[in-house]
């Protein structure tokens, strides 16, 4: 499962219904609840679920929500490539699999500008240094929360202009840093 080494799934779940929402809540271990009309997580003492309606920065992937405050950097796909990625390109997913189903983690134009989901939200990187692609250099990104580093792992194949590849890719925020290999595609 994508970043399966970050999380680990709760074994046991109790529903129960809030007069305030109208919707169902989740208690996990007894320290987090899923609203399940909203799809969101929200770290609470249970005793408090009565009193406490705001929910903090959270969102879910495939079913299972996060909590942002807590865990920080946590990358989920996303199927529509943004419309700065046309032509020549990076693309790049947790496994050739994912990659022809067009889930990316990761798509860049080669002309220094990155998209990544972090937390939920598509982030758009620039390269600090703007540079062609070039096989074996280090990239790096930033923008205004997180910077994140592409370096050059495990050439694949190549077949005609594409290059199929895996990448080590590092994300940093003020508070976190993950490392993942990705797999991807190269050129036009």
């Amino acid at each position: 499962m994508l970043l399966s080494c970050l999380f680990t799934a709760c074994q046991t779940t109790t529903l129960t219904e809030t007069a305030q929402t109208d919707s169902f809540i989740a208690s996990i271990n007894d320290s987090a609840i899923i609203d399940t009309s909203l799809n969101l997580l929200h770290t609470v003492d249970p005793k408090k679920i009565q009193q406490d309606s705001s929910l903090s920065e959270t969102y879910s992937y495939d079913g299972i929500a996060y909590d942002t405050t807590e865990l920080d950097i946590i990358i989920t796909p996303f199927l529509e490539l943004p419309p700065e990625i046309e032509g020549a390109s990076e693309l790049y997913a947790e496994d050739s699999t994912m990659l022809g189903r067009s889930e990316y983690l990761l798509a860049g134009n080669l002309e220094g500008v990155i998209f990544m989901r972090i937390n939920g939200r598509l982030e758009r990187l620039v390269a600090v240094k703007q540079e062609e692609y070039v096989e074996g250099a280090p990239r790096l990104f930033r923008n205004n929360m997180y910077e994140l580093l592409i370096e050059d792992d495990e050439l694949v194949q190549q077949v005609d202009y594409v290059i199929y590849r895996f990448v080590n890719v590092t994300v940093s925020s003020k508070r976190k840093k993950i490392t993942t290999r990705l797999y991807g595609e190269i050129g036009c």
